[in-house]
């Protein structure tokens, strides 16, 4: 009973954090689908069924999609997520979001109750201050917004989780942990790349003696060979990226990702999901890694002295937090050409850790001045949410469609290579290729080395008939990736029309061979078949292709002049 009263301030604080988070992205709720949305999520046919649910396990991510596209993730427990969205509340844009809404809630509250138990005596209404500033940062709200960005809020719930269970003496804390790092495992791969993060934990922060995680470090390593066997099973590939990137150009992307996203958490201006991928010059990479290298070296050396004091730990554990979280994204730069907002929400957290610690050991200094002092410290803070607030809803309408996304990224980034691409493609689409060959000769001129892009130019070529140019672009993006079997399917298009029968043929079976549920590719083989008398083969690319779309214009038209030629 005595302990009642003393509940009543967590559950105010805990209820103000959701409310203020809920209140930001309110208004989210009415924007669409937006990028791989419609694919991924809402137009999903494995979302609407149990039998779809086992598929989200037997195979990767976007072959259980409507695009039924091989690909090299595998995210079941995300994905699950969105079949047990879809069933409580439906599959439209406003229900899916509205998840994402309350995962990211969710997280504020984890983060507050992390922020709480990390100093001794608890500083509640700071800790709740910055968790509330955490939850309201612009730079975070890209994978909230967007609804197939799902992927990295869980990742930060799991992430989260493990250090609250770290923090059982019990041994039912290692079996949390261990469980929770299975589960990040299968929301995302790069869930990975964090899990050192736990034994920092247990020495710098925990006071740990390392024999004190053996038994956490072969759970750890048990489950993560069972992530590996699974994939191997399903078929996908693990640390191909990796070695195909190399070394030196992480290194590379790392810095650059750094300077990119770093300082938009503080100044959140000119956010964009598609920042162009540029590595810094060499000057400026030596510049940003000594600067990188010595703030690493200060915040450890603070840390780890005999004489630390805890928000010394915390800030350097934090500031490990940053840099290690931001190696997964360093990813993505070489190989998509561009990194999105949403790349920050898991670092994101470190850097607000060593807000924390440091805000702790100021308003410390501040007890000693006058009483204004520390007000004039709540005021600082309650203008970061404020400005904050301000600057995502002002992002909100940027999510709106497909085409306010790219817009924005323009606006963001005059002459961004990979938002002039999506605005072509998205005028392809609508018919309008006046509007859609200026954007995508731009696009090209930009970044000659996006694959997308040239297949792009390779469908406005098809469409206005001129089909020699239309297999330039085609071969060059294959020649950039020749597993697109989109690519494959426009270059058997333009052999078709020229009456090509032969490569036509090899072009589609090329693109079967790496989306074999593609009716288009079925379609475009069983034209060149009959076109070159092997009615036998014609018919059961017919028939595969129907499996998959029973109403396929082509091959319904096909098939009623196989049949009429039979009479």
């Amino acid at each position: 009973m005595g302990s009642t009263p003393t509940r009543w301030p967590l559950l105010l604080t805990a209820t103000l954090i959701v409310v203020l988070t809920v209140a930001v992205y309110f208004p989210s709720l009415k924007n669409g689908s937006v990028w791989d949305d419609f694919d991924l999520v809402t137009e999903n046919p494995y979302l609407r069924s149990f039998s779809g649910m086992a598929t989200l396990f037997e195979t990767d991510l976007w072959t259980a999609s409507a695009k039924r596209e091989p690909s090299s993730f595998y995210r079941p427990l995300t994905m699950v997520t969105f079949w047990i969205n879809a069933w409580i509340a439906g599959p439209s844009a406003t229900s899916m979001r509205a998840g994402n809404v309350m995962v990211h809630a969710t997280n504020a509250l984890l983060l507050w109750l992390l922020l709480r138990r990390l100093l001794s005596p608890t500083r509640t209404l700071l800790s709740a201050s910055i968790a509330g500033l955490w939850a309201v940062m612009a730079v975070n709200s890209e994978p909230v917004l967007w609804i197939s960005g799902r992927f990295d809020p869980l990742t930060v719930t799991v992430a989260l989780g493990c250090m609250l269970a770290n923090r059982l003496r019990s041994v039912w804390g290692t079996v949390f942990v261990v469980l929770l790092a299975t589960c990040g495992l299968f929301i995302k791969e790069t869930f990975m790349g964090w899990l050192p993060l736990l034994f920092l934990d247990d020495v710098w922060l925990l006071g740990r003696h390392p024999k004190q995680s053996i038994g956490k470090a072969i759970g750890l390593a048990v489950v993560i060979g069972l992530n590996l066997v699974v994939r191997q099973a399903v078929g996908i590939p693990s640390l191909s990226v990796v070695a195909e990137t190399g070394l030196a150009t992480l290194a590379q992307s790392h810095l650059f990702t750094f300077v990119t996203l770093v300082p938009r958490a503080f100044i959140p201006m000119a956010l964009d999901p598609f920042h162009p991928y540029a590595p810094l010059p060499l000057g400026s990479n030596i510049v940003v890694g000594v600067l990188l290298a010595g703030l690493t070296g200060w915040f450890g050396w603070r840390g780890l002295r005999k004489e630390s004091k805890p928000y010394q730990k915390i800030s350097a554990f934090g500031w490990g937090w940053l840099v290690l979280g931001l190696f997964p994204a360093s990813l993505t730069g070489p190989n998509l050409f561009m990194i999105g907002d949403r790349y920050a929400y898991l670092p994101c957290l470190g850097l607000i850790m060593v807000v924390f610690a440091e805000a702790s050991a100021a308003l410390e200094r501040l007890r000693r001045l006058s009483t204004k002092a520390r007000w004039f410290a709540g005021a600082v803070v309650a203008v970061a949410i404020v400005g904050q607030s301000w600057a995502l809803i002002r992002r909100i309408p940027d999510w709106k469609d497909d085409r306010s996304l790219a817009e924005a990224s323009l606006r963001a980034h005059p002459n961004n290579p990979y938002a002039l691409y999506y605005l072509g493609y998205l005028a392809i689409g609508d018919n309008d290729l006046g509007r859609a060959e200026p954007l995508l000769v731009e696009a090209a001129r930009g970044n000659p080395r996006c694959w997308r892009t040239a297949n792009a130019i390779c469908v406005l070529r098809l469409r206005q008939g001129r089909y020699r140019e239309a297999q330039a672009s085609c071969e060059r993006s294959l020649a950039i990736h020749g597993d697109n079997p989109r690519a494959w399917v426009n270059l058997a298009s333009v052999y078709v029309n020229e009456k090509r029968w032969l490569p036509a043929l090899e072009a589609s079976l090329e693109a079967v061979a790496r989306k074999p549920f593609f009716p288009e590719a079925r379609y475009l083989a069983a034209v060149s078949y009959a076109n070159l008398g092997d009615l036998e083969r014609a018919r059961e690319q017919m028939d595969a292709g129907f499996a998959e779309e029973p109403k396929h214009p082509g091959l319904l038209d096909l098939q009623r002049q196989m049949d009429a030629r039979q009479r």
